[in-house]
C-alpha cells in the first residue's frame, strides 16, 4: 500500500505569490502521493489578494487530500489556508495571532465548511476562539505529535482511497445525492481491463 506523503514546508517569511507558486509545484510533484502536507509557518498577512485567492482555489480543487500542519502563530493568510485544507492538525503551540476576523476569505470558507448557522455563531461571538471552534466542529484536531497523526491518516488513505474520497466529497457538494453516489460507485468498482 502506498502511503507516500508529499510535503511542502512554508518558510517564515514569504509572499502570497511565492506560496501560490510553491503550491502549484507541489501539486504537480504530488501526482503519485497519498496526500499533500503543508507545514511550517502559517504566520503573515495577505498582501496579494489575487495570489491568495488562486492558492485557496488550488487547494480546494486539489485532486488529493491536503493536510495543514501549522506551527506557531497563525496569521490571516494561514487561517484561509487551514480552512482550504481537507484536514488541519494542530500541535500544542498552534495559536491565532491578532484579530482572526480580519482574515480575507474567512467568512466564505467557514460557510463552505460549516454552513451559515455555525459560521454566524463563530463570527458574531465576541469570545470565540477560532481554533477551539474548528476543533469542536471537526475541521481540525489538536494532538501532541502532528506528524505521527498525519502518518496514521496516510496509512488508511493509500492505494488511491484518499483521492477517491476527495473526488466523492467534491461531487457530493456539486451533484444531486443519487448522482454523487453513482459517481463514487463508478470510481470504487474495479475497472475492466482494456484490450491491448
Amino acid at each position: 500500500m502506498s502511503t507516500a506523503l508529499h510535503r511542502l514546508e512554508l518558510p517564515d517569511r514569504t509572499t502570497d505569490a511565492d506560496i501560490l507558486a510553491q503550491v502549484k509545484r507541489s501539486l504537480r510533484e504530488a501526482e503519485q502521493a497519498t496526500a499533500l502536507v503543508i507545514s511550517g509557518s502559517f504566520a503573515g498577512e495577505v498582501t496579494d489578494a489575487k495570489a491568495h485567492s488562486d492558492m485557496i482555489g488550488l487547494l480546494l480543487d486539489a485532486p488529493l487530500p491536503v493536510f495543514a500542519l501549522p506551527s506557531g502563530p497563525i496569521g490571516s493568510r494561514g487561517l484561509a489556508l487551514l480552512l482550504a485544507a481537507d484536514r488541519t492538525v494542530l500541535g500544542p503551540e498552534a495559536k491565532t495571532g491578532g484579530d482572526w476576523r480580519t482574515s480575507p476569505g474567512l467568512a466564505p470558507l467557514l460557510r463552505h465548511r460549516l454552513g451559515s448557522t455555525l459560521t454566524g455563531a463563530i463570527i458574531f461571538d465576541p469570545s470565540a476562539d477560532l481554533l477551539a471552534r474548528v476543533v469542536d466542529y471537526g475541521l481540525a484536531v489538536r494532538v501532541s505529535n502532528p506528524d505521527a497523526h498525519v502518518e496514521e491518516i496516510a496509512a488508511i488513505l493509500g492505494d488511491g482511497i484518499g483521492r477517491r474520497l476527495k473526488r466523492a466529497l467534491k461531487a457530493s457538494g456539486e451533484l444531486p445525492l443519487k448522482e454523487a453516489i453513482g459517481f463514487d460507485l463508478w470510481f470504487a468498482k474495479p475497472q475492466p481491463m482494456s484490450a491491448p
